[in-house]
């Protein structure tokens, strides 16, 4: 982290909490740079200008923003250990659609953290594992329980994670993701979620953020040929995902969801369907 954000920041980052701790970095063209952990969140007082915007995004993209710009088209950055960059600033529009950026004015810096055991609280999953589905808003440990369940899952299952935004095991297979584990990275989940079933043979497919009609077509296709799911979505209860996607109902038996209080990761309820 020293490498991308700089001394500077690093030390005052270092005046609130360890530098291991940190969760996300909000860094925002002439704003105060925001920073957090699991349980709060601190303005540092360094306001962020162009030039350090354009230092972060030269170290990511090694001197040459052009050869990301497929990356740019979804959104993200990714640099090693699994860290992923949001971008926001002034968009160019090729043929109806979004090509790159020609102006990036924001950056928001997640910082993946392995909690291994976190999905201990959930252990019924492990022996017996049924189509499951972890909710909730960003940034409340989605990512972090998923990856965790598909680590412990790994050891009676094979497992195949598809890692479209590398959150899953970072570029550089940084994370542990269990013994039986193969893993898909950087490929739309829709376009390997078939492939991957026919060549890899998994018991479990694990994914992240299912995202409407197309998502549930492939969720669908998936639970039809017999193999088991795992995956997350963004909201804040089941209730509002079963009132704009009634049919997620038939395609998955546990219902999960997270909540950052009091802290992040905290399990907000479980909904065992049939229990």
């Amino acid at each position: 982290m020293l490498n991308l954000l700089g001394e500077k920041l690093v030390n005052k980052i270092k005046q609130h909490f360890p530098l291991s701790a940190l969760t996300e970095v909000r860094i925002r063209e002439y704003r105060n740079i925001i920073v957090k952990n699991k349980t709060s969140v601190v303005n540092t007082g360094i306001m962020a200008d162009k030039e350090y915007i354009n230092e972060i995004i030269d170290k990511i993209t090694n001197y040459s923003l052009y050869a990301y710009e497929s990356e740019l088209t979804r959104g993200f950055l990714y640099y090693k250990g699994g860290i992923r960059i949001g971008i926001g600033g002034q968009g160019v529009i090729k043929m109806n659609k979004f090509s790159t950026y020609k102006d990036i004015s924001s950056l928001c810096i997640r910082i993946p953290h392995q909690v291994i055991g976190c999905s201990k609280a959930v252990d019924f999953l492990y022996e017996n594992f049924e189509n499951t589905l972890i909710i909730s808003p960003p940034g409340c440990g989605k990512t972090t329980l998923i990856r965790d369940l598909a680590r412990a899952l790994a050891d009676n299952y094979d497992v195949l994670v598809l890692d479209e935004r590398y959150e899953f095991y970072g570029v550089g297979k940084s994370l542990d993701l269990g013994v039986m584990t193969d893993v898909i990275q950087g490929v739309p989940k829709d376009l390997c979620f078939e492939g991957g079933i026919r060549a890899l043979s998994p018991q479990i497919i694990v994914c992240d953020e299912i995202f409407g009609q197309d998502d549930l077509a492939a969720v669908e296709k998936i639970v039809r040929s017999g193999v088991k799911i795992l995956a997350g979505m963004h909201s804040d209860s089941v209730e509002k995902i079963k009132m704009f996607l009634p049919q997620i109902n038939n395609h998955f038996d546990n219902f999960i969801t997270l909540s950052s209080k009091p802290c992040v990761g905290s399990i907000k309820s479980i909904i065992r369907r049939g229990k």
